[in-house]
């Protein structure tokens, strides 16, 4: 189901549901594995609130595999990234937003780094989301991810937006 390109919404959430249902508490990592799976579904349709509330689910589970939690906390800075940027496009201050966005982003970066799915896309927007918060020191910590995912993370899309994004700011 994960890798199936014609489920698409509320199919494919309907699919991981039952996935959820079927693993129950016998099996933990692969029930947590579908909600991620549900919570990236809600993201791609912009239903920011139903996969915050599916990531916070995962992230609650004491049972969640690393794999599963990297994806959860990248999952939950997506949604806190994208309620920040609609905060800001209405002209609110939100500094305090994107600092709550970048916190869950360098959770994948520092203790789930090696999660190669998550790690390199938390780490740029870690970067941007420092770069969101508008003071130098911000600004500085950006820099600094966006080097260390093109080194570290070379050939990934995150590092290709890290080098354009470098050159646009400089």
């Amino acid at each position: 189901m994960l890798f199936d390109k014609s489920l698409k919404g509320s199919k494919r959430r309907d699919k991981l549901n039952d996935v959820v249902s079927a693993a129950g508490k016998e099996s933990p990592i692969v029930k947590n594995r579908a909600l991620v799976a549900i919570g990236e579904s809600f993201l791609q349709e912009r239903k920011v609130n139903d996969a915050e509330r599916t990531f916070t689910k995962v992230l609650a589970d004491p049972k969640a595999d690393e794999f599963t939690l990297a994806g959860a906390h990248t999952g939950l800075g997506d949604c806190l990234y994208q309620k920040a940027e609609k905060k800001k496009s209405e002209g609110e201050d939100a500094t305090e937003d994107f600092k709550t966005a970048a916190l869950e982003y360098m959770r994948v970066v520092v203790i789930y780094g090696d999660q190669l799915q998550y790690a390199p896309k938390s780490m740029f927007y870690a970067g941007r989301s420092f770069q969101e918060m508008g003071d130098a020191e911000s600004e500085r910590r950006a820099q600094a991810l966006y080097s260390k995912l093109v080194r570290n993370f070379p050939g990934t899309r995150a590092a290709t937006e890290a080098k354009s994004f470098r050159r646009r700011i400089r």
